[in-house]
């Protein structure tokens, strides 16, 4: 998954570092970004994009950037806002929020259709007569899910943060919002 990460925050060089450097600095921030990812979230399940591992539909939805407001771009005093979407499946997106000083992430969100697995009865018939067949759905509208990083679940919000993401939501729209509030704890995101 670091290679993905890798390859989904390339360009991030360009933009941030210029050529000369792109290549070594948009690898920093791709393993950066993947790793506090993998880390925060290691072992937890979403119904994102499908029913799984939540780090790995995270990244998937930074893999493209589509437009010049996906490009990496300031935000605030040392932070860095960077967006794109899922390969082969653009409407599903996802962003963060990283202090370009120490590679922190400080939010990061995705825009999903909540995708899961739900239990009904064989083709055809009304009631179970016999044992459930597993479909997998997703809702027709989407959600936003935003997740803001501090010390504790407590912590203030930084305003420039709060105001990338919320206006990020605005740009690609959704229909409903979770806000999810996060410390750590042994290295594992605490998200209220």
């Amino acid at each position: 998954m670091a290679m993905k990460a890798a390859l989904t925050c390339l360009f991030v060089a360009g933009a941030l570092f210029g050529p000369v450097r792109g290549a070594q600095a948009a690898d920093r921030v791709s393993r950066a970004v993947a790793t506090q990812v993998e880390a925060l979230f290691d072992g937890a399940h979403a119904d994102f994009l499908y029913p799984g591992n939540m780090p790995e539909q995270l990244l998937d939805t930074l893999e493209l950037a589509t437009s010049d407001e996906d490009r990496p771009h300031a935000v605030g005093p040392h932070l860095l806002f960077l967006s794109g979407c899922r390969r082969h499946s653009c409407d599903e997106k996802g962003a963060v929020v990283i202090d370009d000083r120490n590679r922190k992430l400080q939010a990061i969100g995705i825009r999903h259709f909540h995708c899961r697995y739900e239990d009904a009865p064989p083709h055809g018939q009304s009631a179970p007569a016999g044992p459930l067949r597993r479909t997998s759905t997703c809702d027709t509208e989407p959600t936003l899910a935003l997740f803001f990083f501090g010390r504790t679940p407590r912590a203030a919000v930084d305003r420039d943060v709060a105001a990338a993401m919320e206006g990020w939501g605005r740009r690609v729209g959704y229909s409903s919002k979770v806000v999810h509030r996060c410390g750590t704890r042994s290295g594992k995101a605490v998200c209220t």
